[in-house]
């Protein structure tokens, strides 16, 4: 129960820090920085969470695999935190350069993926970890990121999107639809090792 807690604590942790970001923001120009550290904190910790029952079931019967693979996502976690909240970094002007960051941050799981995919297979991961839920949130949190750094629609049209459908808002509709992708195959991994009873393979 305690990487499905992690990760349901960071998708709150996120979308509130979001939330309180828009909310007040628009209060002066230090609070909106602070507010905007704490958005981009929420998305690193979104990420790094995310990782952790993906790893935890992927490597259920590899408890070394397990903490090697979690303690390098939380080290990438670390550096991606450290790129986004350094001032340098929170300027208009780097907002493709954080976009990167976050995207790199989600290709970390391209190790542990590849592996999985190699030791089980993909018939396998779909029925012990639901993998194919996982895809589909890979390709939630992508496909928004690319349109922020894009701006995508507005770019197309200036001022068409001012107050609906713009990019910002496309991208948190993106991640809210990834993290229930994410949640649906966390619940198939639970269900597997824990109520039918998912058994480790004796050592040969």
């Amino acid at each position: 129960m305690a990487v499905f807690s992690i990760f349901l604590c960071a998708a709150i942790f996120c979308l509130f820090s979001s939330a309180f970001y828009h909310t007040f923001s628009a209060h002066s120009p230090d609070v909106a920085a602070r507010c905007n550290a704490l958005d981009y904190t929420g998305i690193v910790v979104l990420t790094v969470g995310s990782f952790f029952p993906c790893i935890y079931y992927g490597f259920f019967c590899d408890p070394h695999l397990q903490k090697f693979y979690l303690t390098c996502i939380c080290v990438a976690g670390i550096g991606a935190a450290y790129i986004v909240l350094n001032p340098e970094y929170r300027k208009p002007t780097h907002r493709g350069a954080r976009t990167k960051v976050f995207i790199f941050l989600g290709l970390c799981g391209v190790g542990p993926t590849l592996h999985g995919l190699v030791t089980h297979g993909f018939y396998t991961l779909c029925v012990e970890m639901g993998f194919a839920w996982l895809l589909l949130s890979a390709a939630c949190y992508i496909t928004g990121a690319l349109l922020y750094a894009n701006r995508i629609p507005e770019r197309f049209s200036p001022g068409t999107f001012d107050y609906f459908l713009a990019s910002h808002q496309i991208f948190h509709f993106f991640v809210v639809a990834a993290a229930l992708a994410h949640y649906a195959s966390v619940l198939t991994a639970f269900g597997h090792w824990h109520r039918r009873l998912g058994e480790c393979p004796a050592p040969a």
